[in-house]
C-alpha cells in the first residue's frame, strides 16, 4: 500500500476528517433520537438539520453536550474531549490551507482512531478498518524515513530557548525504531484484526451506515 502516489498530505488529513464526520453524525444522532436529557442547542446547528451539520457542527454539539451524550451512549471517557479538541485544531488548520507533515498526517489518524475506541465503534467495520489500515501505514512510513534520516524539520529554537537545551547528539538515536513498529499504544492492536489488505483506491471512499452498531 503506498498511499502517498494517490493522495497528498492534506487529502488523507481531508479523508480522516470525513470519517470523523459521519461517527460525530451517527453518535450526536442516536442521542437525539434518545431523548437524552439536557441536550442544549449550539449556535448555527438547528437540531432539526443534524443530518446537514458539517464537521464544525457535529464538533461544537458534541463538545457542548459531552456529559448528556456520553450518557445515553453508555460512553464512559474522560479522554474523548480532549482528542476532540485536537481534532477540532486540526479541521481548523486544514481549513485555512495549512500545509501538514507525515508526522501531522500520522496524529490526525491516531487521535482518530482513538476516538473509534472511546465510542466503541466495531473493530471490524469498514470505517475503523480503514482508519486503523492508514494510520498503521503512516506509522510504518513515519518509522521508515526517521530510520533513514529524513524526519520532518522543525523550527530552530529561539536564542533564548537555546541556551536550556542539552547540546544535540553526535549520531541520533534510532535503536527504539523497527520495522515492526505498529502504533502508540501496546497491546492494543493485538486485540484488533489483523488483516488490513484493503484496496487504497477505497480507503477514503463513503462507508456504510451499518458499521456504527454501537449506535443502532
Amino acid at each position: 500500500m503506498d498511499l502517498f502516489n494517490l493522495f497528498s498530505e492534506r487529502q488523507l488529513v481531508g479523508g480522516a476528517l470525513d470519517f470523523l464526520t459521519e461517527v460525530l453524525r451517527e453518535a450526536n444522532t442516536a442521542a437525539l433520537e434518545s431523548g437524552a436529557a439536557g441536550l442544549v442547542e449550539v449556535s448555527g446547528s438547528p437540531l432539526r438539520e443534524v443530518m446537514r451539520w458539517d464537521l464544525t457542527g457535529h464538533l461544537n454539539f458534541f463538545l457542548a453536550n459531552h456529559e448528556a451524550i456520553a450518557k445515553s451512549l453508555n460512553v464512559k471517557s474522560r479522554l474523548l474531549r480532549t482528542y476532540l479538541f485536537e481534532l477540532k485544531h486540526a479541521r481548523n488548520e486544514w481549513a485555512h490551507q495549512t500545509s501538514f507533515r507525515l508526522d501531522d498526517v500520522q496524529r490526525v489518524y491516531d487521535t482518530t482512531l482513538r476516538v473509534l475506541d472511546e465510542l466503541e465503534v466495531r473493530a471490524d467495520s469498514e470505517i475503523y478498518t480503514k482508519v486503523r489500515a492508514i494510520r498503521n501505514e503512516l506509522v510504518l512510513r513515519l518509522a521508515h524515513e526517521i530510520s533513514e534520516g529524513k524526519s520532518p524539520e522543525r523550527k530552530m529554537p529561539s536564542a533564548a530557548l537555546s541556551s536550556f537545551l542539552p547540546a544535540p547528539r553526535e549520531e541520533p538515536r534510532q535503536d527504539y525504531i523497527g520495522p515492526s513498529l505498529q502504533g502508540f499504544r501496546p497491546g492494543r492492536d493485538e486485540q484488533r484484526p489483523s488483516d488490513d489488505r484493503i484496496n487504497e483506491e477505497e480507503l477514503l471512499n463513503p462507508y456504510r451506515k451499518d458499521d456504527f452498531g454501537k449506535f443502532d
